[in-house]
């Protein structure tokens, strides 16, 4: 350490013994400052006070005093850093440790045995804002995806649901599917998120009853007009052809529903027009210029042919997009409620007869058959906002 000039060794060439330092440079007591170039000052100022050394360290070496070990001092750095920032404003006790080093080159360690205050709460959360729902604008942010827009569950509802005479009661095997694929299209029209459930909702529940209305609704109620399209179009060939009268033997009211009214006993042959035909003419070209334009539609789609009471092994899925593959040959992009979070189901339609009729198949989830295919009924409901 520097040795004070009364505190010097006399003997020549011998060792000189470190001196003692006085008191007030073991310790100082101060406001802590807003910046560490302020306390740094107070420091050095406070050093300066304390004894000088005024010893050569070596010949031609120039002196280091004590005020000069504290510019840049590493450990009043770190006490400023770790403690003391923290604690401005308040009373704190700085302490020094004289280091003595080699060749008589000394060293200044600072600390502090202030703690600093414990840090500050984090600020609350901000309260949860909760949604609007129904929103009172919305824009649907698109394209659909059934991943993201249709329902978490299959098609699978185990209920016989009774329809007005003459009509046949709907069978489980049908299940909602009309609902499912009309309620997909009031969430995204709707900007309402679908419910997250992964199972298809009990009889009741209040998600239930709005598919099972909504079904209803696709089905053309009161009259339920799309039943009768159901009944009719099953019964119809596939390409234009004759339908002997007297198949009301067999089929029962079956001919009444395609041909109208038979006189009893009539036997005759009637030129009845076929799905593939219907579809072509009447279905197809509207639909893919709704789908072209962005605009949603749901189908009804005929799997069953003629001789076939089991209109309820048809189905009702939502087309969401459109895609010409080549120049006959064009996919219907369709949300199918019986395989949810399924983006892969296509209905593909083949162009015959010079565009007179249309031969399609359905892709995805299960390939079969379809016979033909008619627009439902749609008129947006506003639905239930459901977890």
């Amino acid at each position: 350490m520097y040795i004070p000039e009364n505190e010097r060794s006399s003997a020549v060439g011998a060792a000189p013994t470190p001196p003692r330092l006085r008191p007030r440079c073991y310790s100082l007591t101060l406001t802590a400052p807003s910046t560490y170039a302020a306390l740094e000052e107070a420091v050095r100022r406070w050093i300066s006070s304390c004894v000088m050394s005024r010893t050569e360290i070596r010949p031609g070496v120039p002196i280091r005093r004590e005020r000069e070990l504290v510019t840049g001092n590493p450990t009043l750095r770190r006490t400023w850093d770790q403690v003391l920032q923290y604690m401005k404003g308040k009373r704190v006790k700085i302490d020094a440790d004289y280091v003595w080093g080699t060749d008589r080159e000394e060293s200044i360690k600072f600390s502090t045995t202030a703690s600093p205050p414990p840090p500050p709460l984090p600020p609350p959360a901000p309260a949860k804002v909760r949604a609007v729902c129904p929103p009172t604008t919305c824009a649907p942010v698109g394209p659909f995806l059934p991943s993201t827009h249709g329902f978490k569950f299959d098609n699978l509802f185990s209920v016989t649901i009774p329809l007005p005479p003459p009509f046949p009661p709907i069978t489980p095997e049908y299940g909602l599917c009309g609902g499912m694929a009309s309620a997909a299209l009031d969430y995204f029209l709707s900007c309402i998120p679908i419910p997250s459930t992964r199972s298809a909702p009990a009889v009741g529940t209040p998600l239930y009853n709005y598919l099972f209305s909504r079904l209803l609704d696709s089905l053309g109620r009161p009259g339920f007009g799309m039943v009768g399209k159901f009944l009719s179009w099953t019964q119809r060939p596939d390409t234009t052809g004759s339908l002997m009268s007297t198949a009301e033997q067999a089929l029962g009211p079956v001919p009444d529903i395609i041909l109208g009214p038979i006189s009893s006993g009539a036997a005759r042959l009637v030129k009845v027009d076929g799905v593939q035909e219907l579809t072509a003419r009447e279905e197809f070209p509207n639909i893919a210029a709704d789908l072209s334009a962005g605009r949603m539609v749901v189908i009804g789609l005929v799997y069953e042919g003629p001789g076939s009471l089991k209109i309820w092994e048809n189905h009702q899925v939502l087309a969401h997009g459109i895609t010409r593959v080549s120049s006959t040959v064009t996919d219907i992009k369709i949300y199918d409620p019986n395989y949810n979070s399924n983006d892969g189901v296509v209905i593909r339609c083949e162009s015959l007869a010079g565009g007179t009729r249309v031969r399609c198949t359905q892709i995805g989830g299960k390939t079969q058959k379809v016979r033909g295919f008619f627009r439902m009924p749609y008129r947006r409901v506003i639905p239930p906002c459901l977890p």
